[in-house]
């Protein structure tokens, strides 16, 4: 008897979410959900361009407009399964933050610690957070 090969299970895009197949806690098969690569690089280079042409604005309008972006990005995205996914997408839009407001002058405005403290802790940007569950 011949054992029989296993095919991987193939992933598909729809609506910017990549859907694949998983486990849940019990062990039991489950369909899950994450953000599609495709729109996550395009969402990520979409910030850059907006964050260059507003970084000279009112440090708290930079503010409000990044957690008005990242509370439509977490509506959207944000399902059980891909916590992992909008986390990333927050951390790498604090990243682009820290880089092009350190831009706006010919001298380095802050350090890592300096940004934490002054900027994240006078004016907090939007955890992620998850807003639905499939199941």
């Amino acid at each position: 008897m011949q054992k029989q090969k296993r095919k991987k299970v193939e992933t598909f895009d729809f609506l910017g979410f990549t859907f694949y197949c998983g486990r849940n806690a019990q062990g039991k098969f489950k369909v899950k959900i994450k953000t599609s690569r495709k729109k996550y690089i395009s969402k990520i280079k979409a910030f850059k361009v907006w964050i260059k042409e507003n970084r000279n604005k009112n440090l708290l309008y930079i503010i409000n407009m990044v957690n008005l972006k990242l509370r439509g990005h977490f509506n959207y995205f944000g399902f059980y399964d891909n916590f992992g996914m909008i986390n990333k997408y927050r951390y790498q839009i604090i990243v682009n933050l820290f880089k092009w407001l350190n831009r706006r002058s010919q001298k380095k405005s802050y350090t890592w610690q300096e940004f934490n403290e002054v900027i994240l802790t006078k004016h907090p940007i939007m955890k992620a957070r998850v807003c639905a569950k499939l199941y």
